[in-house]
């Protein structure tokens, strides 16, 4: 009796379906498609990218803080909907699946910028 008990459990748990991304997560990925493909959008945030990888390497402050107020420029252009979903990155584990979901999306988007 025990053991088709266990049999009947183990086979319910495995009929569940694989849980979907967090809803805020999936709206990031909607948006970060959007921006690829608007291509005015797609420039700004490319720019966006760029200014960062710059910023990171700087090492005269001065220059640095003008990267940076060039980033925040391009983030206002991309809008409130972008700033969300880019600002999710700090919430987020990368090995969770919400942070595969997230990730792939946003690595997509930066793979449109030439290099």
């Amino acid at each position: 009796m025990n053991r088709i008990l266990a049999t009947i459990a183990a086979a319910a748990i495995l009929a569940l379906p694989v849980a979907a991304a967090a809803p805020k997560i999936e709206e990031a990925a909607k948006v970060f498609a959007t921006v690829e493909a608007d291509q005015k959008r797609l420039g700004t945030f490319c720019e966006m990218f760029k200014n960062m990888t710059l910023a990171e390497a700087e090492q005269d402050e001065k220059k640095a803080q003008d990267l940076e107020q060039k980033i925040d420029t391009s983030m206002k252009e991309l809008g409130n909907d972008f700033i969300t979903a880019w600002e999710l990155q700090a919430e987020i584990d990368a090995d969770s699946p919400d942070g595969k979901v997230y990730f792939a999306a946003a690595d997509k988007l930066m793979a449109k910028c030439p290099r």
